[in-house]
């Protein structure tokens, strides 16, 4: 399989192999490319990738980066192309998602349907075979896929995964929960340099501060991601989260979209998206709101860092126009990490 390299980004006005690959894939799955811009990345090929990324939650930018060509990868796969298994590392597509989708609605609990076949996809599948009366191998091979076929007419709307999740959230407020606070970037990786030369790894890391101090007032147990020299890559930081066995992640960042404005994502792509986060981000920007002069975009998208953690989570956009001078502000930083520990604690005592 022809992978463009990952230290080249494909993007308009480029040419080759690696351009006649990504229209195969993009044609492959229903975006059209004219024959005339064959192996060329022009116009139209640059529209069908920008309409790929909408479509699977990323920023369109139209350039074929590490992760619009992965997303490429993933859903061109289909539920049986394949045996599906647990690995290291994981196999991810579109035919875990809808496996994911199938086992969640017939009532065996295979977690958040990111297309990440983990543990959880695992053992519910066992849970599966074992009901069909099938060997509890963990395997998705023929006998499994017609044992799903057949019981496709039984799948019900909803989500065992979901369910699971919206009856911890109502076990109690936010006391003993534990939070990871993710302040992004950290150690050589400083971020951006905002206007008054303030690193942005330095902005957030304070935020994060107040949000844990604030959290733990309020009977939390805020965990943080990362120290002030350190800068772990997203797998070290989605894999502690998810072995602190946290009940909500929130990333901090600023000025990490295009366009201008504070914004909170949630995990979201091709009509699958994560309730308890979309919840957890419309808390948080409640309470956002009276700092940035308006309420926070709240976004449905595709990020590693909302895909890979199996909690509700959100990332945190805290840039807003006019705020650069205030990045300095202590008071206005410790404000901030106050208002999103306010959301978590709002979105714990909420019902879903």
């Amino acid at each position: 399989m022809r992978q463009p390299p990952q230290a080249r980004l494909l993007r308009a006005g480029d040419s080759g192999p690696d351009v006649l690959d990504v229209q195969a894939r993009l044609q492959a799955l229903g975006y059209p490319v004219t024959p005339a811009e064959r192996g060329r990345f022009d116009r139209e090929t640059t529209s069908a990738v920008k309409a790929f990324q909408v479509r699977r939650g990323l920023v369109p930018d139209g350039i074929v980066g590490p992760l619009t060509w992965r997303e490429l990868v993933e859903a061109g796969l289909r539920l049986g192309n394949r045996m599906l298994y647990l690995r290291h590392p994981p196999l991810r597509g579109d035919d875990v998602r809808d496996l994911q989708i199938r086992l969640n609605a017939l009532g065996f609990d295979a977690g958040k349907e990111d297309g990440i076949f983990g543990v959880e996809t695992q053992t519910a599948l066992r849970q599966f075979q074992r009901g069909s009366g099938l060997p509890t191998d963990g395997i998705v091979a023929r006998d499994t896929l017609e044992a799903l076929s057949r019981l496709s007419r039984r799948i019900l709307p909803g989500s065992k995964a979901a369910l699971r999740e919206r009856i911890a959230r109502e076990s109690g407020g936010v006391e003993r929960r534990t939070i990871y606070l993710d302040p992004g970037h950290g150690g050589r990786d400083v971020g951006i340099v905002t206007s008054p030369g303030v690193p942005e790894s330095y902005v957030v890391y304070r935020v994060a501060e107040a949000a844990h101090l604030h959290l733990t007032g309020l009977g939390a147990e805020p965990v943080y991601s990362r120290l002030v020299h350190q800068g772990p890559d997203v797998d070290r930081r989605t894999g502690a989260a998810n072995a602190s066995r946290s009940d909500a992640a929130v990333s901090f960042h600023v000025g990490c979209r295009p366009d201008p404005g504070p914004s909170l994502a949630y995990w979201s792509v091709e009509g699958t998206h994560s309730s308890a986060g979309r919840d957890l981000a419309e808390a948080l920007s409640e309470r956002l709101r009276p700092l940035v002069g308006r309420a926070p975009s709240v976004l449905g998208r595709n990020l590693p860092f909302l895909r890979q953690t199996r909690m509700p989570a959100v990332v945190v956009d805290l840039a807003s126009p006019g705020s650069d001078s205030l990045w300095v502000e202590d008071p206005y930083l410790t404000g901030l990490g106050e208002a999103v520990a306010a959301g978590v604690r709002d979105y714990f005592s909420l019902t879903a």
